[in-house]
Parts: C-alpha cells; sequence; structure tokens
C-alpha cells in the first residue's frame, strides 16, 4: 500500500514538473516572436526612446548601409521599418505557430516569403528569410519597389507595404493626402516621425 501511495506522489510531481516546463517553454517563444504591422500595436511615439529606434542599426548596420547603397532609401527610414515591423527581433514571425510558409511575415522587416518570391525574385526556402541580412536586403528591395510604382510618393510606398499594394481601398486619401483609413494613417506617421528623430553615426558599428 505504501509503494502504491509513492508511487501516486511521483506521478503526480512529475506530471506537475512537466507542466512547468512547458508554460516555460510557451512563455520563450511568445517573447521570441513578434507582432508585424497589421496587428500594430497602438503605443504612443512619445514613449519611444532613441535609444530603442538606434538598436536595429547597432545590431545590423552593416546589412543596412549595404540595402540602401546607391538608392533613395535612407538608412533611417530602414531601420524604422525594422523597429515599427519587429522591434529588432529576427526571429519575428506571423502568425507565431505553425509552418513557415508563403504567407508568414518573417523577420526583422516582417516580409511575407511570398513577395520575396515575387515581385523580388527570392528563390530560396522561406526559412532562409529569418536570416538578417537576407530580410534587410528583400524588405528594402521591395520598398524600392514601391516606392517605384507609385511614382516615388514615399508615404503611398510606406501604407503599402503595411498593406499591400493592390488594396485601393485602405489606400484611399482625403483631399489633403491624409489616409482615410486611421490605421494607415498612423503607422505611415509613425514610420515617418521615427525615421525622422533618429540620428545615425557615421558608419557602419557592426
Amino acid at each position: 500500500m505504501r509503494r502504491a501511495w509513492w508511487a501516486v506522489i511521483g506521478i503526480g510531481l512529475g506530471t506537475w514538473w512537466w507542466m512547468r516546463e512547458r508554460e516555460e517553454t510557451e512563455v520563450i517563444d511568445d517573447l521570441m516572436s513578434d507582432t508585424p504591422s497589421s496587428a500594430e500595436p497602438d503605443v504612443p511615439d512619445d514613449s519611444v526612446m532613441i535609444a530603442d529606434l538606434l538598436s536595429p542599426w547597432r545590431n545590423f548596420s552593416r546589412y543596412i548601409l549595404d540595402a540602401t547603397a546607391d538608392t533613395s532609401i535612407s538608412p533611417e527610414l530602414v531601420v524604422a521599418f525594422i523597429h515599427r515591423e519587429s522591434s529588432g527581433i529576427p526571429t519575428a514571425r506571423n502568425p507565431k505557430r505553425g509552418a513557415v510558409g508563403n504567407k508568414t511575415h518573417i523577420g526583422l522587416m516582417q516580409i511575407k516569403c511570398a513577395t520575396a518570391r515575387n515581385p523580388m525574385g527570392f528563390r530560396g526556402r522561406c526559412e532562409e528569410l529569418f536570416n538578417p541580412q537576407l530580410n534587410i536586403l528583400y524588405g528594402t528591395g521591395y520598398l524600392r519597389y514601391l516606392l517605384a510604382i507609385h511614382g516615388g510618393e514615399l508615404d503611398l510606398a510606406i501604407a503599402s507595404y503595411f498593406v499591400g499594394p493592390n488594396d485601393a481601398r485602405r489606400l484611399r486619401r482625403h483631399p489633403d493626402g491624409s489616409f482615410a483609413d486611421p490605421k494607415v494613417q498612423r503607422y505611415v506617421q509613425k514610420v515617418l516621425d521615427q525615421a525622422n528623430r533618429i540620428q545615425l553615426p557615421t558608419g557602419p558599428l557592426t
């Protein structure tokens, strides 16, 4: 009888430890993933410290400089996008669970694998876009593509990065030029404001 009682206690402790380990693993997974711009949190810009804005530059400056070389896109704008899209977390993805596929928003700039393939010509596996250098290269390339199809209108290119270039309803603008969709207008304004606040050091830091 005593042996049976200790066996029950042992099973109970083992189950408790397994549940504890599982909960901790799920918390870590959540911390390592992030929400893309389509579900962008409503955080006041004043709460974003300059040090936080510079975090992507400290970690990925060489890749940012390479991706923006000989383009009309400033490194400051790419830093603002990275901060806005992923908070500088290379493993950020949406959806957070399940297999990584063509519709997954991936990495620092939360570019979809399908978008990297077409129109950007990416031919690798979707998981490869978690590589910071590749992600910044294709994310910046896509932004450059959006600028081209929108005649160089930066605010429209930023809005298209947020909702997609073919969403005419959400890209509709008021006569004053602001976007009719308040979420789109807020996203564009935050990216531009953050890009204007950033003063990058000269040269790469990595």
